[in-house]
């Protein structure tokens, strides 16, 4: 068995032992337990959590247009039962250093699979099923964007969208990140500020977005990761869902898509 297949198998167990665990401390199981027995189990999931969030993998997943340094985010590909794909970030891992990183975006294209792993959970949201940009951040001062692409083991296809720019930028002119409804809010050095909901336009119109430098793209398989800014560009106008997924205790269904207005949080 290479490192590979033993990571994976360590992760599959982590997973199935965290899962199992949070059913114990679930209605009704958890009425049945002492509370003793529930810190225990409390005590357990955070050990598990830990120990998942040590182990997940760096993937690269695009490349720096300002410094061309490979850019590479931890998380897990392995199925949306990891609990790297709860909307609350269940998990901890660190960010990218790339000094020039802001963020990932992305979705996932299930080609008509239903992500059955995902039950465990009681929602996911993968993003759509297609490329996209959020305009609002492309005109931000000096920011541009990568598209690439990944091919998960389930067979699904994530598209990813990395943001980047020279200078720092606050938290609070950025957005929540792939797969989480908020994100916590840090000032241009890296300070904790609070959380933030983001609710901006997207774009899957991305030919203006080239033409105009803001956008340049990685071949699908490349993995030299170079760079692409003319010539056809195979993210443009694919087929697939063009609204938010919504993966509910395994189900795929979509919801409306970003307005534009100011969230509100207790609507």
């Amino acid at each position: 068995m290479d490192d590979w297949e033993a990571m994976v198998k360590q992760r599959d167990e982590l997973v199935r032992q965290y899962w199992e665990s949070k059913r114990q401390t679930s209605w009704p199981v958890f009425q049945t337990l002492t509370s003793a027995q529930r810190r225990r189990e409390y005590a357990k999931q955070d050990r598990l959590l830990d120990q998942y969030g040590e182990i997940l993998p760096a993937v690269p997943v695009s490349r720096c247009p300002i410094c061309g340094e490979v850019l590479s985010y931890l998380f897990d590909p392995f199925g949306l039962d990891g609990p790297w794909w709860h909307t609350g970030k269940l998990a901890e891992y660190a960010l990218p250093e790339e000094p020039h990183f802001r963020l990932l975006q992305g979705g996932i294209d299930f080609h008509g699979r239903s992500p059955a792993e995902a039950e465990v959970h009681r929602t996911v949201r993968p993003g759509p099923g297609v490329p996209f940009v959020i305009p609002r951040l492309l005109d931000l001062p000096g920011m541009r964007a990568v598209l690439s692409s990944v091919v998960l083991p389930h067979g699904d296809t994530a598209y990813l969208t990395a943001y980047f720019s020279p200078d720092p930028i606050h938290g609070a002119l950025l957005h929540q990140p792939w797969a989480r409804i908020d994100y916590e809010v840090l000032d241009e050095g890296g300070e904790n500020q609070g959380w933030g909901v983001a609710n901006d336009l997207w774009d899957f119109e991305l030919g203006t977005w080239i033409e105009n430098g803001k956008l340049a793209w990685i071949l699908p398989g490349d993995d030299t990761f170079s760079l692409h800014t003319d010539g056809p560009c195979p993210y443009l106008d694919l087929p697939g869902v063009r609204a938010p997924q919504s993966v509910e205790r395994g189900k795929v269904s979509t919801l409306d898509l970003p307005t534009g207005e100011p969230p509100q949080p207790f609507d």
